[in-house]
């Protein structure tokens, strides 16, 4: 699957290159919480595509995961290799559907873009569209965006 037609809603968040002076920065947010092992394996897949496929060569890119808490694994970087070595080294969590902190797991990752100069961007890899999970997290993003900090913010579901 391609992900370069994955528009995010303030902003495009594209294989195109910024047209400001500073490199996007671009939180890719895993919500594994609710994720069987099965697909928090194809979360970090989709992930590792929209990093390889989608993400322009100047985007400075942050890995973060949501099980029971907001984790960073991977800061800011534009160093694909650590990227995806992050992403493969991410072990299964255990499944849990507790969903009460991750309004507080959005809100750690939307913040984490808050120093950005330029574009910013939340890509938040969930469950297979239409799942009372996905439903949940789009339900959650769009009433936790920051007029102060404007980022693009977008759902990538895993496939089924």
């Amino acid at each position: 699957m391609k992900f370069a037609s994955l528009v995010l809603a303030m902003g495009a968040l594209t294989g195109v290159a910024s047209a400001a002076d500073s490199p996007r920065h671009v939180c890719l947010f895993l919500d594994l919480n609710s994720m069987s092992p099965a697909e928090q394996a194809k979360a970090q897949q989709a992930a590792a595509q929209f990093i390889q496929e989608t993400a322009a060569p100047s985007d400075l890119i942050e890995i973060a995961t949501y099980t029971s808490k907001f984790n960073v694994i991977q800061e800011f970087t534009g160093d694909r290799e650590s990227l995806l070595a992050a992403l493969k080294a991410l072990k299964p969590a255990p499944f849990d559907a507790d969903s009460s902190g991750r309004i507080e797991a959005i809100q750690a990752a939307a913040g984490s873009l808050e120093q950005a100069r330029g574009e910013a961007g939340l890509v938040y890899v969930t469950t297979p569209a239409g799942t009372r999970s996905y439903m949940a997290a789009a339900g959650v993003l769009r009433f936790t965006a920051n007029p102060q900090q404007p980022i693009g913010i977008a759902l990538l579901p895993i496939q089924p």
